[in-house]
């Protein structure tokens, strides 16, 4: 399991990574997710989302981190590394539970 930003919006989590981390690379081989969205203030409430990928890109990726961080952190995304390349993914909700929902 591994922490990331994420975004609801139009009835998909859209998601953004590293493109060289595993876990962007085992999404696009399965094409397949979960998600565990945790309750910052009481972790008594949870949802998990198993999704579908729909489709990645890496345009306007680094626009999306850009939005995310200042959503989650309220400061521009730092700089790139040298040879970094952003990708986001569009997951569709395919199952959803929870405790406390």
């Amino acid at each position: 399991m591994n922490p990331a930003w994420f975004e609801y919006r139009d009835g998909y989590f859209w998601l953004n990574s590293h493109t060289r981390r595993a876990w962007p690379r085992n999404l696009l081989r399965d094409r397949a997710v979960s998600i565990l969205v945790v309750d910052k203030d009481d972790d008594g409430y949870w949802v998990r989302v198993d999704g579908r990928l729909v489709e990645s890109s890496t345009e306007r990726a680094l626009e999306h981190i850009n939005q995310l961080s200042l959503r989650y952190s309220g400061e521009p995304f730092r700089a790139l590394e040298p040879g970094e390349q952003r990708i986001m993914f569009k997951v569709e909700p395919v199952h959803i539970a929870g405790e406390g929902i």
